[in-house]
């Protein structure tokens, strides 16, 4: 009987590991264009498309808001998402799109600016993979439009696409097909 015991308690503890490491909450489809704060991300990354993921048990979500509003017509809004689910990355991929201190107006395009260069008044896009990070610059290309901003229902969606910079090596990475509808 003892031997049952433990032979039962080592099935249950293999089916804990098992899911903690297999389980993965993700997004199941590519956003379709929506306008309506349904809390969706993706993008094509090298011709590949990524949507967020995080392991079943992992610490916060997959996508993540900050927002604050600056003035009366000015926005902070920080969009990150996060795939670390993905076994070919070690530490996983993320992306982090930033208004900082920006006027949002809706049905506009904005130019990327400089990624690495915190400074107010800019639309930044920051792609790191496996912990080495590609900024926009805005000598690259890259816009994005916002097709909704509604600072009342706080809803934000974007379409993007950009080509992003690794400091050091100049390495580029491409994104295109980028979108999100999210409530901020």
């Amino acid at each position: 009987m003892n031997l049952m015991k433990t032979n039962s308690y080592f099935r249950t503890i293999s089916l804990f590991f098992f899911v903690l490491l297999a389980g993965c909450k993700k997004q199941k489809n590519y956003p379709s264009d929506t306008t309506d704060g349904r809390g969706t991300f993706g993008v094509t990354i090298n011709n590949e498309q990524v949507l967020p993921c995080v392991p079943f048990f992992g610490s916060g979500g997959a996508i993540k808001t900050n927002s604050f509003q600056v003035s009366p017509t000015y926005f902070y809004i920080g969009v990150s998402a996060r795939n670390s689910c993905d076994k070919k990355y070690t530490f996983g991929r993320y992306i982090l799109v930033a208004f900082d201190s920006i006027q949002i107006i809706e049905n506009t395009t904005y130019k990327f600016g400089n990624g690495f260069n915190f400074k107010r008044g800019q639309i930044r896009c920051i792609y790191s993979e496996d912990l080495n990070d590609y900024a926009s610059d805005s000598t690259l290309p890259g816009t994005i439009i916002v097709r909704r901003f509604d600072p009342v229902s706080r809803i934000i969606s974007t379409s993007f696409d950009a080509v992003v910079k690794e400091e050091n090596t100049g390495k580029l990475v491409t994104l295109t097909q980028g979108k999100f509808d999210l409530k901020y």
